[in-house]
């Protein structure tokens, strides 16, 4: 899942350092949620 995080982060959103990032999710979904955040403060 982090694969799949890392690219969502970086290819699909393209999220840079300069980005405000918000995050809903729902708790089915929260593995992959915490994934995401780790990414974003890459």
């Amino acid at each position: 899942m982090t694969k799949l995080a890392a690219n969502l982060v970086r290819s699909c959103l393209r999220i840079t350092p300069d980005d405000n990032v918000t995050i809903f999710f729902y708790p089915h979904t929260q593995a992959l949620t915490e994934e995401i955040a780790e990414e974003c403060f890459k």
